[in-house]
């Protein structure tokens, strides 16, 4: 072989090398992108959402009522878990002190409960909204539904 047919084979499979590892780097980032918190978590409340709307086959004026309330719900548990983020951020930010008294611990600590406390409370609330939009017979299917859950 001459040493330009070998330069060009080369140089072929140098840009196919770098276009495999530039393939396989986008397929990397895509994958991570796609499983990071934030999109399982959006994908896990989608699914069960649609999972709800499923079994317990609501009609159109409950699937309406049920986005409704569902937006609602978005909006209140973000606002509180933002709350409770920065509530857990102030209360470890007491490991930089050097002497924490207890009622520092306490006041932290009772502070980040309370939101969890505020999470757990819209999310009782926002099922019992739902209960509330069922008909008789979807109420026993949306609590076996809720006792399945719990056992999880």
């Amino acid at each position: 072989m001459n040493a330009i047919v070998k330069n060009k084979l080369i140089t072929y499979l140098v840009v196919l090398l770098l276009l495999a590892n530039s393939i396989a780097m986008g397929m990397y980032w895509w994958q991570q992108y796609n499983n990071s918190p934030q999109a399982a978590s959006a994908k896990d409340n989608l699914g069960a959402s649609a999972f709800l709307k499923e079994k317990l086959g609501f009609d159109s004026t409950q699937l309406i009522a049920f986005q409704a309330l569902q937006q609602t719900h978005r909006q209140a548990i973000r606002a509180v878990k933002d709350s409770m983020h920065l509530a857990k951020d102030q209360f470890f930010n007491l490991l930089e002190k050097d002497s924490v008294t207890e009622q520092e611990l306490i006041d932290g600590a009772s502070l980040a409960a309370n939101k969890q406390i505020q999470l757990d409370r819209i999310t009782f609330d926002f099922f019992k909204s739902v209960q509330a939009l069922c008909r008789p017979d979807q109420k026993i299917i949306f609590r076996d539904i809720i006792k399945e859950a719990l056992r999880i």
